[in-house]
């Protein structure tokens, strides 16, 4: 099924809040005309234009200026720590040699993340988690090294392991 949400790819909560504003303008116009005043519903749509008008710059300008995630191959690379089996990372993937997770990168306040992965690091490798979404791959900033933090779901902890060069 195609969902509108789908055909438009704004960042964060922007497009829930301005579908929102808009079913909420539309659903007041509908009450206003099912009433039957046709000045109302003119007087109304007129007042409504400017603030429609503003919220539509801001949502627009929020999407041209976010902050573009860099391509996941600026992370490929194989990585080891002492404590585990080696880890690849892959055009978006990573790869052990039991395991395949994808993930997305996401530049956020305090470096680059790698989200949307459910591992933690079990007996010596990483290993699927219980709790969806659970792991989070948080990359240095020379992108070197990466941390598999999986205790804020209240299992594992923080292994880092650093890049081969």
């Amino acid at each position: 099924m195609l969902h509108a949400v789908s055909l438009f790819k704004l960042p964060g909560n922007t497009l829930p809040a301005l579908y929102a504003y808009v079913v909420g303008a539309v659903l007041l116009l509908a009450v206003v005309a099912s009433r039957g005043d046709l000045k109302a519903l003119m007087t109304l749509s007129r007042r409504m234009a400017l603030p429609l008008a503003i919220i539509g710059l801001i949502v627009s300008a929020l999407w041209v200026t976010r902050a573009k995630p860099p391509p996941l191959g600026s992370v490929n690379g194989i990585y080891r720590n002492s404590c585990c089996e080696p880890v690849e990372l892959k055009n978006g993937n990573l790869v052990t040699a039991h395991l395949k997770v994808p993930f997305k990168l996401s530049p956020m306040k305090y470096g680059l993340e790698g989200q949307g992965l459910a591992v933690e690091v079990r007996d010596g490798r990483i290993a699927p988690s219980a709790w969806p979404n659970c792991g989070t791959l948080l990359f240095a900033d020379d992108r070197r090294s990466f941390t598999v933090a999986s205790a804020p779901c209240g299992r594992g902890g923080h292994v880092t392991f650093e890049r081969d060069l």
